[in-house]
């Protein structure tokens, strides 16, 4: 099991890499593609910020099947997530490059579905739990990513490049998993019972923590990197290294808040029972009001 454990390890450091290295130019990019056909500022904010509800809402309504269909062998989870990921930013790649003129919207849908899937076998992921210096290393690792991109991208690297060695990572992060045993856990509500029990007042207090966490989550991965371009920061290694310090200083003050930031999953991305589908529902629904909030606001004014 210790074998399997460290495998896993290794590919949930991979897709985290994928995801911690465009997290500061994404959504600016998303936002130049709405900018580049003709909308004003406030336009092409208010459709990148449509775009990210759109995502979260996704997971909202797949979670419930995603976690019916994976809990029988937890690594159809991780393997047809990571997979995701990798198309996911395939496809952003390519519209990058101008081989999708039009489709933005799909990447909204990918990526909603790739958090619906995407989750790890706790039993298998506590047994790898790494010791706390090797851990708080990777983090910091991790945190150091933005900096990185926006050096990467001030020296002349396409976003393009960028985008598509993060789906590289991603497909990388499948080999390892070839070294996991498979896992079966149990997801015993059907799809109408876990929103009733998601709307329950008993789940009251689960669902605002969760909802506060996702509506914390969202304004550092894609907020804060859209007001510092807005604002004007200069150069790319610059927005990237204020994003990495702000991680960087969460990572300092409460260290798991910095991985979910980064990673903006409830559980460490694990699935533990039937209520991490409520936590993970109520987060997206944080994030989601959020945006879709700011985004009225920059239509209006």
């Amino acid at each position: 099991m210790r074998f399997a454990s460290s495998a896993l390890s290794v590919h949930r450091f991979l897709v985290r890499l994928a995801n911690a290295l465009p997290v500061a130019f994404l959504w600016i990019f998303i936002f130049g593609y709405f900018f580049s056909e003709g909308m004003r500022v406030g336009d092409a904010l208010a459709h990148t910020l449509f775009l990210y509800a759109l995502s979260e809402i996704i997971t909202i309504i797949a979670m419930p099947i995603a976690l019916r269909y994976v809990a029988g062998s937890m690594l159809r989870g991780v393997v047809f997530g990571a997979a995701l990921l990798g198309l996911t930013y395939t496809y952003v790649g390519a519209l990058a490059l101008g081989l999708f003129p039009h489709g933005v919207a799909i990447i909204g849908v990918l990526f909603g579905l790739y958090r619906a899937l995407y989750r790890v076998p706790y039993s298998v992921e506590r047994a790898a739990a790494p010791p706390e210096r090797s851990h708080g290393v990777s983090e910091f690792a991790l945190a150091l990513m933005p900096l990185a991109a926006g050096i990467a991208l001030s020296v002349g690297m396409p976003f393009s490049t960028l985008i598509f060695l993060s789906a590289i990572l991603a497909v990388m992060a499948l080999a390892p998993v070839a070294m996991v045993p498979t896992v079966r856990d149990r997801y015993s509500w059907g799809y109408r019972e876990t929103f009733m029990r998601f709307l329950h007042e008993s789940n009251a207090p689960l669902i605002y923590r969760s909802v506060l966490e996702g509506a914390k989550g969202v304004i550092f991965v894609v907020l804060w990197p859209l007001a510092l371009f807005l604002l004007g920061v200069p150069t790319p290694a610059l927005l990237g290294a204020l994003v990495s310090a702000t991680l960087l200083l969460t990572l300092l003050a409460r260290s798991r808040r910095a991985l979910f930031i980064l990673e903006l999953r409830t559980d460490g991305g694990s699935y533990l029972d039937e209520f991490t589908a409520l936590k993970e529902m109520g987060a997206s629904l944080g994030r989601a009001v959020v945006c879709g909030a700011i985004a009225v606001i920059a239509v209006l004014f």
